[in-house]
């Protein structure tokens, strides 16, 4: 009882940042509540879950979405790095690479904190590319695509509505075909089902908090709260590979 009123804990500040900033919920979710419940039985539940939330956001600010930048830029980097790690992950995988990626998004979000009140600079496309194309790839290898995502994203000048319904199509994209690899390969069952009805009232509640925070804060703070989050999940990557 007490373990899985801990899990419901992480699952609510997973999905409640998620619906902040627009990233964040699977790998919080995943890396915190593996200790609690087996990653096996949680990963299904998990991407389950991210569905509603992103959806509904995504619903709701459609007109938001950057879909030209999305279709243009993102969305063909993104897709050729997931495709390059999803077919190389057998054997592509390392302890070396993980902590590589995880040394990259630190850095990347300790500069950017210290930097925050200063203009950001447009990123050239082959940078955005370069970034997206890793988080693709780490998303193949690792389900931990998204801080390279984010960054890459905040770099294209979108404001923060624009950028987190942009954000959320990529995921709601992601975990839908995640999930339907997860049906095609038996790791559905009567006992996901059941978990994932169990943990939904918790994504009502993240999203109702979560745009709340989203609408509350100043572009600056929602900027710090991106690198907080981006430098959080740097660290957890660091920690899960040490």
């Amino acid at each position: 009882m007490l373990i899985t009123l801990a899990l419901a804990l992480v699952i609510l500040a997973a999905y409640t940042t998620q619906a902040m900033i627009g990233f964040g919920a699977n790998i919080i979710a995943l890396t915190i509540g593996a200790h609690l419940w087996p990653l096996e039985q949680l990963l299904p539940v998990v991407v389950a879950l991210n569905l509603p939330l992103s959806g509904s956001l995504v619903w709701k600010d459609r007109h938001a979405v950057a879909w030209r930048t999305l279709g243009r830029t993102i969305a063909p980097a993104f897709a050729a790095g997931f495709v390059g790690g999803v077919a190389t992950s057998h054997f592509l995988q390392s302890a070396w690479l993980a902590l590589g990626f995880g040394v990259l998004v630190s850095l990347i979000a300790a500069w950017e904190l210290l930097r925050i009140n200063h203009p950001r600079r447009a990123a050239h496309a082959a940078e955005s590319a370069a970034f997206l194309l890793l988080g693709g790839l780490a998303q193949g290898l690792y389900a931990s695509g998204g801080p390279f995502v984010a960054y890459a994203t905040d770099r294209l000048g979108l404001d923060r509505r624009s950028f987190r319904a942009t954000l959320l199509v990529v995921w709601l994209v992601t975990n839908s075909i995640l999930l339907l690899s997860f049906a095609l390969g038996g790791q559905l069952n009567a006992t996901t089902g059941k978990n994932f009805l169990l943990f939904l009232p918790l994504i009502a509640v993240g999203l109702w908090l979560g745009e709340k925070l989203h609408h509350a804060v100043s572009e600056r703070r929602f900027r710090q709260g991106l690198y907080g989050v981006l430098l959080v999940a740097g660290l957890i990557l660091l920690a899960r590979h040490i």
